[in-house]
């Protein structure tokens, strides 16, 4: 858990750029739920 907490927090500054480049927003939302998907697991 601690890491996607350490995950988020960086690219959270990372934010303004992917809110400019939809495909990147997609990428990085699929990412996300897979690390979850694979952290529930």
């Amino acid at each position: 858990m601690n890491f996607i907490i350490m995950f988020l927090m960086p690219s959270s500054l990372l934010l303004s750029i992917i809110e400019h480049h939809p495909m990147w927003h997609n990428i990085f939302v699929t990412i996300i739920f897979d690390l979850l998907r694979r952290g529930g697991q």
